[in-house]
């Protein structure tokens, strides 16, 4: 009875963490659709010069990445965000910091029909990748959506933090 009920938690806590990590991306206009490029980070001023390359079906492929950084009262995050979009299949995948505390990652993917990319919500401690807990992950989607509904307002970054980066180029291999 016990192992039952252990394996409905950690499938709610999976189905959770897909919704938290997808209102997330969607706070910051990350969606898929034809909203894409219209709204928050996904527009064209916030695309940098750098790309990232993936190997996909066994094709390089070649994608943009977008950066911001936000300030509200004394902090300061910073974001990478790059999508990941293939005919019908669109995968988003961003590192974040607050100041100068851990990086943190989110993953997910729309219209995944095999389910193979895993819905992640992780940090980075003495350079390896944790899982987030789930009340941590509560905490950190309610600071994106409140910064959405205080209207805090997301800048184009012109030089970008190269720890982000190597921690962007870290998750998308997950």
């Amino acid at each position: 009875m016990g192992n039952k009920s252990n394996k409905n938690g950690n499938k709610m806590n999976n189905i959770l963490t897909k919704e938290l990590i997808k209102t997330i991306f969607g706070s910051l206009g990350m969606v898929p659709g034809e909203n894409f490029g219209k709204l928050g980070i996904s527009t064209k001023e916030f695309l940098t010069k750098e790309e990232i390359q993936v190997m996909i079906e066994s094709e390089d492929m070649v994608f943009s990445v977008f950066a911001g950084k936000a300030i509200q009262e004394n902090s300061q995050l910073d974001i990478l965000i790059t999508p990941i979009i293939v005919n019908n299949y669109w995968e988003f995948n961003a590192v974040y910091r607050v100041d100068q505390y851990n990086i943190h990652a989110i993953k997910t993917a729309y219209y995944d029909e095999n389910n193979e990319v895993p819905d992640l919500f992780i940090y980075k401690l003495n350079n390896k990748w944790k899982k987030l807990n789930l009340f941590n992950q509560l905490l950190s989607c309610a600071g994106f959506v409140k910064m959405t509904d205080k209207g805090t307002e997301f800048r184009p970054v012109k030089e970008i933090d190269s720890g982000l980066l190597e921690s962007l180029h870290q998750l998308i291999e997950l």
